[in-house]
């Protein structure tokens, strides 16, 4: 069956969301241990642009849950209840796409922990490095709420949180629906335990809600676009002049505008936009294919150069911009190696292993969204 072009500028999306998680994380260079350093936000390099990612950059992980939702109803919502995809094939397709790469982190943030905790007396930002949460990372359920807090490679937080939403998603197409209805009412679950554990909640809202947005996609005449287009814009200029202004911002503004307005919207007009363009993106796809090596690699760099300035006494000069861009073409660099050296044969290793056929929907091979014309709406 001929597949239609990658979905390139979601590709795109992903990696630009990836970046600014690691953007936000660029002021943990001023910790020390555990300890937050003051941080002068208007020294920052180029915070007039950039002061919006600094400051609220960490919610491009509700971004990651809104994209995820949407591609998977795309790539697997019909094939799970058509009964064409398996729970054993679905759990090693992400198995094999996600733990190598976790593994290697934790490994090299637990050793690099004990090397910073000998050096100074102190964990470097995660300060949980005990045997429970090791077992609770390397069972990829590090914040299911067993945890006491943040630990080892805190960032992997939210692809935990992704493996729960994984085990819910199969279960909702397989047994329940892949319809609208129930999508929505998996979000709403999703804000109703808000009251519960905010954390799974978080993601159920945006994963499902991603859904929806699909959903739409799949259903909607492309002369709509333009409206779609004209929204998204519209959305992003309320959001930077009300949304997220200097101080307090309110719950409703942290979780309910980014999950169920800003980022659907933008994610369907990304969508759209590539429909009617369908290669516009492709200079930029890559930035989709190392988004979960950078994202996963970001931090025990990070703890790397901190172990390095122990034995060399220098401090990383956070407020230049030369830098940020070294920081940022370092990371990049060995996101693209990781991801064509280590992650895609690991994970062509495991699934030639256990996996007897390879599945008829194209099931993010390499982390690219790319998807089979038969579970593609026509343009």
């Amino acid at each position: 069956m001929a597949e239609r072009p990658r979905a390139y500028l979601l590709d795109a999306l992903r990696g630009l969301a990836a970046l600014s998680v690691v953007l936000f994380h660029w002021k943990q260079f001023l910790w020390v241990g555990t300890t937050p350093g003051h941080v002068d936000y208007h020294a920052l390099p180029g915070s007039t642009l950039l002061w919006f990612f600094y400051t609220r950059g960490g919610q491009a992980v509700d971004l990651f849950f809104v994209l995820s939702g949407f591609v998977f109803y795309w790539l697997y919502s019909q094939a799970i209840a058509q009964r064409r995809v398996g729970a054993r094939e679905f759990a090693i397709l992400r198995f094999s796409r996600l733990y190598p790469l976790h593994f290697a982190t934790l490994i090299i943030v637990a050793v690099g922990q004990a090397v910073y905790i000998a050096r100074t007396g102190s964990p470097f930002v995660y300060g949980i490095t005990d045997a429970k949460h090791f077992l609770l990372q390397l069972g990829f359920a590090s914040y299911w709420g067993l945890q006491d807090g943040f630990s080892f490679n805190g960032p992997v937080w939210s692809v935990s949180i992704e493996i729960a939403l994984y085990a819910i998603f199969f279960l909702t197409a397989r047994f329940f629906s892949r319809g609208m209805w129930a999508a929505a009412f998996m979000a709403l679950i999703g804000m109703v335990m808000m009251l519960v554990y905010p954390p799974i909640a978080r993601g159920l809202c945006g994963f499902f809600v991603g859904g929806c947005t699909y959903l739409v996609y799949s259903r909607m005449n492309p002369r709509w676009a333009s409206a779609v287009w004209t929204a998204a814009l519209l959305a992003w200029i309320a959001t930077f002049v009300f949304a997220y202004r200097p101080g307090a911002t309110p719950v409703a503004m942290k979780i309910v505008w980014p999950t169920f307005v800003l980022f659907p919207v933008t994610v369907l007009s990304v969508a759209l936009l590539e429909q009617r363009w369908p290669r516009i993106g492709r200079p930029f796809a890559w930035l989709g294919d190392i988004s979960y090596s950078t994202y996963m690699l970001h931090f025990p760099t990070e703890l790397m150069v901190m172990i390095a300035a122990t034995f060399v006494a220098f401090k990383v000069p956070v407020y230049s911009g030369w830098a940020l861009i070294a920081w940022f073409a370092v990371l990049i660099l060995l996101g693209r190696a990781s991801y064509k050296f280590f992650e895609i044969p690991a994970q062509r290793a495991i699934r030639g292993r256990f996996l007897s056929r390879q599945p008829r929907v194209a099931a993010a091979e390499e982390g690219s969204v790319s998807v089979a014309a038969a579970e593609r709406p026509a343009p």
